[in-house]
């Protein structure tokens, strides 16, 4: 399993959705604690950002429909790395164990996410999320199993945005920094799967990269990081903007490059 990883250099990245933590090099020797805790506190629906600094990109989000989303990035940031991606499923947490269950919908990160049937806790205490992990199996949770993440705010433009309208089964936008002044220094991460869902096709899965939006046009300009869903997303070069009212986030695109924002040029997504 390599949902969480500690041995990652230390680099510099764009704090995004959730920066991950963890290993596969496990302790053999169990802990003290043993894998029990409070039961389910709804407060794990949301976006979770790790407390260890040291990952280039993990990320999750619980919602409240019983959805999860996970995004990895490796400090390698290469497409054809197999545990970079994304992974999308359901989710349960027992409230009277705290153990976290789990079924996988579309795996697009091989062996990182949550898809290794391994026995995981969840717990939200002062708004901080812990997860513990039994990655190594042996009936307790280790010293380096345990790890805790900050939520990330849903207010202005932050936070989880899923469109309602399509047909596809997940199509979200994920902003975790604002740009400020106008810069590209936004971080965003765009997710998006199929009604099938199907792993070979090329415009499945996700795109994380640096945004910014005029503040007098709304013109959204965008930069990736990491991009492996082809055309899809926000990497093509055509305008678009990116406007908040309340609770619904409206994303235009000139996309037959006429200069005016047609009939079927936008989507809206709805705050989760």
């Amino acid at each position: 399993m390599k949902f969480f990883k500690m041995t990652l250099l230390t680099i510099a990245t764009a704090t995004l959705l959730l920066q991950g933590c963890g290993s596969d090099d496990s302790d053999d020797s169990p802990s003290s604690e043993t894998p029990t805790q409070p039961g389910f506190n709804r407060a794990i629906v949301g976006v979770w950002n790790s407390d260890n600094p040291e990952d280039n990109l993990t990320a999750v989000a619980f919602l409240d429909d019983g959805t999860y989303v996970v995004v990895q990035v490796d400090e390698d940031e290469s497409e054809t790395n197999p545990d970079n991606g994304m992974e999308w499923g359901k989710y349960n947490v027992d409230k009277t164990t705290g153990i976290l269950t789990n079924s996988v919908l579309f795996d697009g990160n091989d062996s990182s996410g949550l898809s290794d049937k391994v026995t995981t806790y969840a717990e939200v205490v002062n708004d901080k999320l812990t997860l513990r992990i039994d990655e190594n199996n042996n009936g307790a949770i280790d010293s380096n199993e345990s790890f805790t993440f900050s939520r990330i705010k849903s207010e202005g433009l932050l936070g989880y945005w899923k469109n309602t309208t399509t047909d596809d089964s997940v199509l979200a936008l994920i902003f975790t920094d604002e740009a400020t002044n106008g810069e590209d220094d936004g971080s965003y991460v765009q997710i998006g799967v199929d009604s099938a869902p199907m792993m070979d096709n090329p415009l499945n899965g996700m795109e994380w990269g640096n945004y910014s939006v005029n503040p007098t046009t709304k013109a959204l300009s965008t930069s990736q990081i990491y991009d492996d869903n082809g055309d899809a997303g926000l990497s093509d070069d055509i305008m678009r903007y990116l406007k908040v009212s309340g609770d619904t986030l409206t994303l235009e695109f000139d996309e037959n490059g006429n200069g005016v924002i047609d009939s079927g040029e936008s989507l809206n997504f709805q705050r989760q």
